[in-house]
């Protein structure tokens, strides 16, 4: 469980001291959680870690096997064995014929 950075308030009044050293510390795990992003960048992230099936149309002449999160064509690709989409990086599954 994540340690609590910030006092409780008890009649909105803040209980508890800080230091220089505690104030600095504070500010330098705030920078942290600011260089990892938002709650909805990292929501993104777990999603396109989450392999999807590739949408396969045609035959296998003329096939077209496209990426479930940006469409692009990764028939040509499909021998290669990627796991990830080359050009928007979501985890994909190379299906189809």
């Amino acid at each position: 469980m994540q340690e609590r950075m910030t006092s409780e308030r008890v009649n909105g009044i803040k209980s508890g001291y800080w230091s220089p050293a505690r104030k600095e510390e504070l500010v330098q795990r705030l920078a942290e959680y600011e260089n990892i992003g938002t709650v909805e960048k990292c929501r993104e992230a777990v999603e396109k870690q989450k392999p999807k099936p590739c949408e396969f149309y045609g035959d296998e002449e003329d096939g077209k096997l496209l990426c479930p999160n940006c469409g692009e064509d990764l028939w040509d690709l499909k021998e290669c064995g990627f796991n990830n989409c080359p050009y928007c990086g979501h985890a994909v599954v190379m299906t189809g014929n």
